[in-house]
């Protein structure tokens, strides 16, 4: 019996260890590493340089709230503004609450310019996370199946017709 929930049908393999951009089974079997987990940064396995750095971060400090100062979080936000030409960003911790971030912005957008129903488009059979907002966004019945009502001024569109 699994005491997870049955939200992903997992194949019939368990990694046990990682190496660059290759995964180990527990019969010693090697897979490449094509999918680096779902919503995380794909950094690879086991990288020298970054393990050191990861161990060094934890050693120091390993989280504190945003509502401190965090002197490494400031210097990286400075840094991709410069180069992207931005005001600000926005950090977050999954795809779904980027997506939500998203979801937020284009609609505080709207209503400072006087649009009463923002509407935001999305692809069919597409997906863009767990919360109530990006389940919405999905354009996947088969996922949204038993969360109605869903957040409205979605539209979902087929890929041919966006392009």
């Amino acid at each position: 019996m699994s005491y997870l929930m049955s939200n992903y049908a997992p194949l019939e393999v368990t990694f046990v260890k990682g190496k660059g951009c290759y995964l180990t089974d527990t019969k010693g079997e090697q897979y490449l590493d094509a999918l680096s987990g779902v919503g995380v940064v794909g950094l690879g396995h086991c990288h020298k340089d970054i393990t050191n750095a990861i161990q060094t971060q934890a050693g120091e400090l390993l989280h504190t709230s945003n509502w401190y100062h965090i002197q490494h979080q400031e210097a990286l936000a400075k840094k991709l503004c410069q180069l992207a030409n931005m005001d600000a960003t926005f950090f977050s911790n999954s795809g779904a609450e980027a997506n939500e971030a998203a979801i937020k912005i284009a609609r505080l957008h709207g209503h400072a310019n006087n649009i009463d129903n923002p509407i935001i488009l999305t692809a069919n059979q597409s997906f863009h996370g767990r919360t109530m907002a990006t389940l919405s966004a999905t354009g996947n019945e088969k996922v949204q199946n038993g969360f109605a009502p869903l957040v409205s001024e979605f539209i979902h569109v087929d890929r041919k017709s966006v392009v």
